[in-house]
């Protein structure tokens, strides 16, 4: 239904803006956050470089962990050549603990849900909206909500897509160029 009064929105051009905005938002879970494990405390790692035989052997063994990874696990570059469809159907949806560092500069905790939405600046009209888990990369969802916005209204075009420091990240401008579209995104050192 909503996707529908979008598309009759765009037709009679009630949205006719040329710039998005993408945040997130947390949304309080109301399943009890399970109880904290303690952490298995592992044998100290030997120092040095690994002989040649080991060496190729935690190669191949990394390898195979990065296969196995479901494709939210892996780095936000590797959702670039996914659909939006997979990325939609594959997103965590389990509340799970997240952190944010507050104006205080004290990390905050949540055992929550995460919100992610694509808004219309000059219309408020919300054009894509997921939600994830509360321990989600925001640029992760970014992609998939312009993926999203693509897919879904082939005739809207956007110039301009308006973020926080969150979302600095190189696959979001390449993403955002294939729009066609400029970003504006505030710079995150990475410090």
């Amino acid at each position: 239904m909503g996707q529908h009064v979008l598309k009759l929105a765009l037709e009679e051009g009630f949205i006719p803006d040329d710039t998005i905005a993408i945040d997130a938002t947390h949304f309080e879970a109301r399943d009890q956050a399970p109880a904290k494990q303690g952490k298995i405390k592992e044998a100290p790692k030997k120092r040095g470089r690994k002989a040649k035989h080991e060496r190729e052997a935690w190669l191949l063994q990394q390898q195979l962990e990065e296969e196995q990874k479901s494709i939210f696990d892996k780095k936000i570059a590797d959702l670039l050549p996914e659909s939006y469809e997979k990325l939609r159907q594959q997103m965590p949806i389990a509340p799970e603990w997240g952190i944010k560092c507050n104006s205080e500069g004290k990390n905050f905790y949540w055992y929550r849900y995460k919100g992610h939405l694509a808004v219309g600046t000059q219309s408020q009209y919300i054009l894509g909206a997921l939600l994830s888990s509360g321990n989600m990369n925001d640029g992760k969802a970014a992609i998939a909500l312009l993926k999203g916005i693509k897919a879904q209204f082939l005739q809207y075009a956007f110039n301009y897509a308006t973020m926080d420091a969150g979302y600095d990240y190189e696959p979001i401008y390449e993403e955002i160029r294939k729009t066609k579209a400029d970003a504006i995104i505030a710079y995150n050192p990475k410090a």
